[in-house]
């Protein structure tokens, strides 16, 4: 496994104890439906002198004790297991993070917590991208399904902030479809996920309140870049730098060498001409169809129905028979688990090797 990024000056920082030395502000969180800008802003907001984001974690997902059915904080009884099940995972070899260091950490009960965890790896996953002084930064994550782990995450950081990254729907359904990670899901199913990802964000804005939770508008930030930033640096307690206008310009990729296929478009200036691409990627029946999936959530998040198009009753059939075959999906997959022939979709089995797009 190719290490990340290190072309930034690598300076290490003596660690205390085990844990590296990092500044122990809680981080704040990027989430969404994913292929919503969350890596634009991402790079933007790494290029601030102030603040690291180190590639996607996944860490309530793949790594905190309770997603292999351990308990939490990791008991003596259950160390071996814990830190096998974490360190043989294809993605924190993605990572290039120290299996050993990490098993050293949880043995000796400097990481034994959800909070202390996730913090050793964060601080590692700084330290590797070349960080100089990582203890007077703010750091950042940027996993998009962590938006169904808000609560979690608050158990860990109190202190945590969220921004909440959304975009069209219909240029959603468009740029999810063409990955390969997410290609057993139709276009309705897919824009089934955006509502319901939505919906709950809805409510833990509302729940939250504007000192924790920022809504941001992927369409605004392309056109007013700067503006936009402003706001976030004044949510996150930090200064404007004008080096985040020239994110292509960044030396960290921020990103592992898998996900360049669908994330190298950050390594260049904004292109305005992304908004509304669906328009030549969708028939009109398509964009009807995710339009009235998207419901009251269209509008609450500022988007309209497409004015360009006509509609037709007929269309509502067709959905019919999409939802009939996500029910004969599911009937399928309730046999397999039944009978043991079932197989997840799995990344490390489905992931282009060495990063190239299928």
């Amino acid at each position: 496994m190719a290490p990340l990024d290190d072309t930034r000056a690598r300076l290490v920082p003596e660690p205390v104890g085990i844990l590296p030395r990092m500044a122990r502000e809680d981080p704040f969180f990027i989430i969404g439906t994913g292929r919503c800008g969350t890596t634009l802003l991402q790079a933007m907001l790494m290029c601030h002198p102030r603040v690291t984001i180190p590639p996607e974690t996944h860490f309530y997902s793949r790594f905190h004790p309770s997603a292999h059915g351990l308990r939490c904080p990791v008991v003596d009884d259950e160390v071996e297991a814990y830190v096998e099940k974490v360190v043989t995972q294809w993605w924190w070899e993605q990572l290039g993070l120290d299996g050993a260091a990490f098993g050293d950490a949880v043995r000796s009960g400097a990481a034994r917590t959800s909070r202390e965890l996730m913090l050793w790896v964060l601080d590692h996953l700084a330290m590797n991208m070349g960080e100089a002084e990582p203890a007077s930064l703010l750091i950042g994550e940027k996993t998009p399904h962590f938006e169904r782990y808000i609560d979690a995450i608050l158990a860990d950081f109190p202190g945590a902030r969220f921004i909440h990254m959304y975009r069209d729907p219909r240029d959603v359904v468009v740029s999810l479809q063409k990955e390969w990670w997410w290609r057993e899901k139709s276009k309705w199913r897919t824009a089934v996920y955006w509502r319901d990802v939505m919906e709950r964000q809805a409510k833990k804005a509302k729940e939250l309140g504007a000192e924790k939770y920022l809504e941001l508008r992927y369409e605004t930030l392309v056109d007013d870049p700067e503006g936009e930033l402003k706001q976030i640096c004044a949510f996150l307690g930090i200064e404007f730098d004008e080096s985040m206008l020239r994110h292509h310009e960044r030396k960290a990729s921020g990103f592992l060498e898998v996900e360049k296929s669908w994330k190298e478009l950050t390594m260049r200036p904004i292109d305005k001409a992304r908004h509304g691409r669906y328009r030549s990627k969708l028939s009109p029946q398509e964009i009807r169809r995710i339009e009235r999936t998207a419901g009251p959530m269209l509008a609450r998040f500022g988007y309209g129905p497409d004015e360009t198009i006509g509609n037709s009753p007929l269309w509502r059939l067709s959905d019919l028979g999409d939802w009939a075959r996500w029910q004969a999906g599911k009937l399928k997959r309730s046999v397999q688990k039944r009978v043991g022939t079932y197989e997840p979709f799995s990344l490390e089995k489905h992931a282009p090797r060495d990063g190239a797009a299928e």
